[in-house]
């Protein structure tokens, strides 16, 4: 909602690009040799196995950031300028 709101031409550009770099991270990171802070810090690898050192923390912190990012982008998108067709 956010990135579609702020810039809507290029937010399906955007988007899958986000989507790209997190998922080439999350599975080439130990591949490229890049630090640990860098290819642990996705939304795959943030998210906790459920066992035994599982964690609701990482869980709250994303849904928190996607509830501020999606609200953000509807307080946007009222404020745009938009004619019906």
């Amino acid at each position: 909602m956010l990135c579609a709101a702020a810039i809507p031409r290029a937010a399906a550009t955007v988007t899958w690009a986000l989507f790209g770099i997190a998922v080439l991270l999350s599975m080439f990171g130990d591949l490229f040799r890049l630090p640990d802070w860098i290819s642990q810090n996705t939304p795959f690898t943030a998210v906790p196995r459920v066992g035994a050192d599982f964690t609701a923390l990482p869980i709250v912190v994303i849904a928190l950031l996607a509830v501020i990012a999606g609200w953000v982008g509807l307080a946007i998108m009222r404020r745009r300028d938009m004619t019906a067709a």
